[in-house]
């Protein structure tokens, strides 16, 4: 299909799913070229009578003259990466024409990640705790542990910029045995409050060889009760990659640790494998929660989580709760445990033992 469409051009095969394409013609005939190519596969392949649909990314690269007069071979495959890399990460554009805005955005990224590794190996990183509150009791029975970084250059940013920036420099194993140190540490002093503590696990994490005896062998070093610890894993990602990662969260489950399944609603499938999942706990995506008080759509899928949830036997924790309405509305339906800003925002150690032991009021941030 390339040789065919790029008349006036060199097709090279890069890497098991790229090409190059170097393209005598004016750019505006090499952007029609770009534009036929996409057409053409947006109707599906059919193989042994399965539709197979085929995704395309581009970054272009136009050599400009006099800008690029001096320019070297291995500059200008350089450019064109940085404009493939972009396009393969941006959602709303399958095309991404290098330029000078895509240059800045590409050395901000790269600083980010040198001072992620800086930022690991000067104690930068800080765990918060979100409180998990049972509607009933009237106590705190849980917290969410969250990741925060101390550094005023990003203090702006969601703290999932960063770790999707570390996920895909693989940096995120260091953070992420961090977390697993710091929690199950925090998680023993938890203990003589009778309150848990969960913990988001990177996918990049919970693959690696070795990450169930990691968690082990360190829940063993902290003397932990079962129970002290959850592992949250999404939905998305648990889905992807069902066969690899069950038989790891089995090995959890019968070792003491809880499984939380979070932002429940938001993937796809779930009820084909939700008999198959050794969870204890879901967790409604707070998307749901926000509007759950005006909006008919989401009051019924919320309703309908819980009712799940009730008729499984499993735990179910609102997250995003913000208001007393809210809180009614979701205790109503049948959940007992709620999180969100009603309860407090998410915060250092300290803290989090002075909520417990004072209490919280409901509705202070």
């Amino acid at each position: 299909l390339l040789n065919s469409t790029f008349t006036k051009a060199d097709v090279y095969h890069h890497e098991e799913f790229e090409f190059v394409v170097v393209s005598y013609s004016l750019f505006n005939k090499t952007a029609n070229e770009i534009a036929k190519v996409f057409e053409e596969v947006k109707e599906p392949l059919i193989v042994n009578d399965n539709h197979i649909f085929v995704k395309l990314k581009a970054g272009v690269f136009k050599l400009e003259m006099p800008l690029y007069k001096n320019i070297d071979f291995n500059e200008a495959v350089t450019k064109l990466e940085i404009a493939s890399t972009k396009a393969k990460t941006t959602i709303n554009k399958d095309i991404i024409v290098y330029d000078q805005m895509v240059e800045a955005a590409y050395q901000t990224a790269n600083k980010m990640q040198a001072d992620i590794i800086s930022g690991i190996q000067n104690n930068e990183f800080q765990m918060y705790y979100q409180p998990q509150y049972d509607v009933n009791s009237e106590k705190i029975v849980g917290f969410e542990a969250l990741i925060r970084w101390n550094n005023p250059k990003y203090s702006h940013i969601s703290p999932q910029v960063f770790i999707e920036k570390a996920e895909q420099s693989g940096s995120i194993i260091q953070i992420g045995n961090f977390v697993i140190k710091e929690v199950f540490k925090a998680a023993k002093e938890f203990e003589k409050h009778g309150i848990h503590l969960s913990c988001n696990v990177s996918p990049a994490q919970i693959v690696q060889a070795g990450f169930t005896s990691d968690l082990l062998a360190e829940y063993e070093s902290n003397n932990l009760k079962p129970g002290s610890v959850a592992i949250e894993i999404t939905e998305t990602f648990l889905m992807e990659n069902f066969t690899t990662v069950i038989e790891k969260l089995k090995i959890l489950k019968n070792n003491g640790f809880s499984i939380h399944l979070d932002d429940f609603g938001t993937g796809y499938s779930s009820m084909l494998y939700l008999k198959d999942l050794p969870i204890d706990t879901i967790k409604v995506d707070k998307e749901f929660i926000r509007h759950v008080e005006v909006d008919k759509f989401s009051r019924t899928i919320v309703k309908k989580i819980i009712s799940l949830a009730v008729e499984l036997e499993l735990d179910i924790i609102c997250e995003g709760v913000e208001n007393m309405a809210q809180s009614n509305l979701v205790k109503k339906m049948g959940c007992d445990v709620i999180q969100g800003y009603l309860i407090g925002k998410a915060m250092p150690y300290d803290d989090a033992i002075k909520l417990v032991l004072s209490g919280p009021k409901l509705g202070k941030k």
